[in-house]
C-alpha cells in the first residue's frame, strides 16, 4: 500500500465534495448549466478515487495483506462520504432540472 495512493483518495474524494457544495450553490442561484458542470467534474474526481481505491483492494486480495493504517481509514471515509454526496447531489440535479423546465 502507498502513501501516495491513499492522499490520492483523499484528495480527489474531498475535490468531488466541494464540487458538489459549489453545485448545490449554483442550483440554489438558477445557474443550472454551470451545476451540472460541477456534477459531472465531481463524477470525475470521484471515479477517480474509486479507481486508486479498487486498485489498493486488488493489492490486499494479491498479497492476503491485513495491513491496515490509520490513513486508510481516513481515505476510505473521505471516499464514503463523497460518494454519499455525490447520490444526493445527482439527485438534486434531476430536482433542479425538473424545476428549471417548468418555468
Amino acid at each position: 500500500m502507498e502513501e501516495t495512493q491513499l492522499m490520492q483518495i483523499i484528495a480527489q474524494s474531498g475535490t468531488a465534495q466541494s464540487l458538489c457544495q459549489e453545485a448545490l450553490n449554483c442550483f440554489q442561484q438558477q445557474q443550472l448549466e454551470t451545476g451540472l458542470n460541477k456534477v459531472h467534474q465531481a463524477q470525475t474526481c470521484l471515479k477517480a478515487a474509486q479507481k486508486v481505491h479498487g486498485e489498493l483492494l486488488q493489492e490486499f486480495a494479491q498479497e492476503n495483506s491485513t495491513e491496515t493504517n490509520l490513513l486508510l481509514i481516513h481515505a476510505e471515509d473521505h471516499l464514503t462520504a463523497a460518494e454519499t454526496i455525490y447520490a444526493l447531489m445527482d439527485n438534486f440535479k434531476v430536482i433542479y432540472q425538473q424545476l428549471e423546465g417548468k418555468k
